[in-house]
């Protein structure tokens, strides 16, 4: 694997929403977490790693950030019309830990083409971002919350901000897949 760090200020630049969870240990969590898949990963930088390499140039980053915006916008508006409460700690949480494993799963070939890994070839999508909240101490409730987020689960999300996380990130990673011009 690279050798190579992410440092907290650079993680709260990338992922600005960062700074507006309530709980401070939840966000250094968050930020353990990225810091130790990034450790792991042969991305030379966190924005180059790729979204999907079919979706190539599209960046991770901007899908995560485009997701958790968008599901928190989603929130206030059911907030605001259906009086429907949605905890946002919970939704910015899930947003930028849902595709932390995405860093593990695609990699940069060998000419800086994005591919997909041995890890992404083996292990399904979502569990090494379970595998590193659960090294750092997160609460079980988000590594349901990683695991349940995408369709490849077999689990449904039991938290209604996962179930609007969800549908969120599949709208973004479909219209990226399917919209974007080649």
């Amino acid at each position: 694997m690279a050798e190579h760090s992410l440092s907290r200020a650079e993680l709260l630049r990338i992922f600005p929403l960062l700074s507006r969870i309530g709980d401070a240990r939840l966000t250094e969590q968050i930020i353990a977490v990225w810091q130790n898949a990034f450790a792991d990963c042969l991305w030379p930088r966190l924005e180059d790693a790729c979204f999907n390499p079919e979706a190539h140039p599209f960046r991770l980053v901007d899908h995560i950030n485009a997701a958790t915006q968008g599901a928190l916008a989603v929130a206030q508006a059911m907030e605001k019309y259906q009086g429907i409460v949605l905890d946002h700690d919970r939704i910015i949480a899930l947003g930028y830990l849902h595709d932390v494993s995405k860093i593990l799963e695609f990699e940069p070939g060998p000419d800086g083409t994005p591919r997909k890994s041995e890890i992404g070839r083996l292990i399904q999508h979502g569990a090494m971002g379970a595998f590193y909240a659960r090294k750092h101490g997160m609460a079980l409730e988000y590594i349901h919350l990683i695991l349940t987020h995408t369709p490849q689960s077999k689990m449904a999300p039991v938290y209604k901000e996962a179930w609007l996380f969800s549908h969120i990130d599949l709208a973004d990673a479909q219209i990226v897949d399917s919209f974007h011009e080649a």
